[in-house]
C-alpha cells in the first residue's frame, strides 16, 4: 500500500483562478490573448455587424458560407473573419 496523505487548504477566488491558469499553462502552453482583430463576436452582435437578421445568419453559418466557432453550446464568430468574408476575393472574375 501507498502512504497518501490528505491536504486541505484555503484558497480565495482570485488565488484559485491563478493556480487553474498555471496548470491550463502548464498543460496547453501560454493563456492565448485575442488581438483586437480577433474579436469575437455573439450570434447577436454579428448579425447587428453585417445588418442581417439572426435566421440569415444562421443559414450562412449552417451553408459553410460563414466560419464559426464554438465554445459549449455558444456561436461566436471571429470579427475578422467576417470582414475576411464580406471583402471581394481578387480570385474572383468580374
Amino acid at each position: 500500500m501507498t502512504n497518501s496523505s490528505v491536504q486541505i487548504i484555503t484558497l480565495s477566488v482570485e488565488d484559485l483562478r491563478q493556480v487553474v491558469m498555471e496548470c491550463i499553462e502548464a498543460v496547453f502552453g501560454a493563456h492565448p490573448k485575442a488581438a483586437p482583430s480577433e474579436e469575437l463576436l455573439t450570434m447577436d452582435e454579428a448579425a447587428r455587424q453585417l445588418g442581417i437578421g439572426k435566421v440569415t445568419l444562421w443559414r450562412l453559418r449552417r451553408s459553410g458560407r460563414l466560419p464559426s466557432h464554438t465554445l459549449g453550446k455558444r456561436v461566436y464568430f471571429k470579427k475578422s473573419e467576417l470582414i475576411a468574408c464580406l471583402t471581394p476575393s481578387r480570385k474572383r472574375n468580374a
